[in-house]
C-alpha cells in the first residue's frame, strides 16, 4: 500500500486520493511487479539520474497546468 501512496505522492496526486487508489492497486497487482514500484521508487529517491527525472517531471507537469 505504502509504495503504491508514495509513487503517486510523487506524481503530484492529492494524498487523499493517493491513499484510495494505493488501496485498489494493492489488490490487483503482482508482488513482481510491487517489487519493481518499489525499487523504482528508490532510484527516483536515492539516484542524481532519478532525483532530476522527478524534477524535470514536476517541471513539465507545472508547464501543462
Amino acid at each position: 500500500h505504502r509504495t503504491f501512496a508514495d509513487l503517486l505522492g510523487l506524481l503530484g496526486v492529492d494524498a487523499g486520493t493517493a491513499e484510495a487508489d494505493a488501496c485498489q492497486f494493492e489488490h490487483h497487482v503482482s508482488s513482481e511487479t510491487l517489487e519493481h514500484l518499489r525499487l523504482f521508487l528508490e532510484f527516483l529517491r536515492e539516484s542524481p539520474e532519478g532525483r532530476q527525472s522527478l524534477e524535470d517531471f514536476r517541471e513539465f507537469r507545472r508547464r501543462r497546468g
